[in-house]
């Protein structure tokens, strides 16, 4: 059998999930330095307020967990720079941005959520008998949640990275 195939129009489609893929990337990248950043204000602020450096502690985790996440950001675009624009180019473009995502995801309980969550556990217990039980539990609810839901995420984007890798394959068994 011979196949036709539109090279145009499968170089726009990969391009378009290209663009999709990498605005999930900016929206998880950019979520979470923007939370870091609002969560380090309200800390200082509260910090100044109370006279106290408790609050620095959590505020120190979540300026490491977005330096961190910014670094890796710089890095990650620095990578990107160097994939040709071509469709095969496109497509590794493609399944590196969506491994890299996946990788951040994978690794959010490490990089943000036991910092923060050891910060947050080390002003409760400092505070023990002066904070009402239902802020312990919204508190320590929050990292099972995040991570459910980043599991969720993974459930979408790793069979995208196998359909891209799929259509990698056969685009170079074709060639």
């Amino acid at each position: 059998r011979l196949y036709a195939l539109d090279l145009d129009a499968l170089h726009a489609s990969v391009q378009q999930r290209g663009r999709r893929i990498a605005r999930g990337v900016q929206v998880m990248e950019l979520g979470v330095i923007a939370i870091s950043i609002a969560s380090v204000g309200f800390l200082a602020a509260k910090s100044l307020v109370e006279h106290t450096s408790r609050p620095l502690l959590p505020a120190a985790g979540l300026v490491a967990a977005g330096v961190y996440l910014l670094v890796e950001r710089l890095r990650r675009r620095a990578r990107e720079r160097r994939f040709a624009s071509n469709l095969l180019g496109d497509l590794d473009l493609a399944i590196a941005q969506l491994d890299y995502h996946i990788r951040r995801i994978r690794t959010f309980p490490l990089w943000f959520c036991a910092p923060v969550c050891l910060a947050l556990l080390a002003s409760l217990v400092s505070k023990f008998g002066s904070k009402p039980w239902w802020m312990w539990l919204v508190g320590f609810a929050a990292f099972p949640l995040s991570i459910y839901v980043t599991r969720l995420e993974l459930r979408c984007l790793v069979p995208r990275k196998r359909e891209l890798e799929a259509l990698r394959a056969k685009l170079s068994n074709e060639t």
